[in-house]
């Protein structure tokens, strides 16, 4: 998934100040910022190599699901994955 893939044009493509968008391997932060372009890609093409492959459209409902439906107050990556699994794995793969 590229940057143009992105369902939402919204996204912030700048740092905060203790992001560091050309970080590679872990992301510098245990929190995901839904409105940071590059964390949210990060986020998908880890979760599509993780647990996929996955069409760009599955990838595009996951971010939407992210942005719109998962409570705020879960911040963590592991939190947002771990809700992403069970709303999409399991449907999905039939776990």
């Amino acid at each position: 998934m590229s940057r143009n893939d992105l369902f939402y044009d919204d996204y912030t493509w700048t740092s905060g100040s203790n992001d560091n968008p050309d970080h590679r391997g872990n992301p510098d932060s245990a929190l995901l910022n839904r409105t940071q372009g590059y964390e949210m890609l990060h986020f998908l093409n880890n979760f599509n190599s993780k647990y996929g492959p996955f069409s760009v459209s599955y990838l595009q409902r996951i971010e939407k699901h992210i942005r719109g439906t998962v409570p705020t107050n879960i911040r963590s990556r592991i939190e947002i994955e771990q809700v992403v699994c069970r709303a999409f794995l399991i449907p999905y793969k039939g776990l």
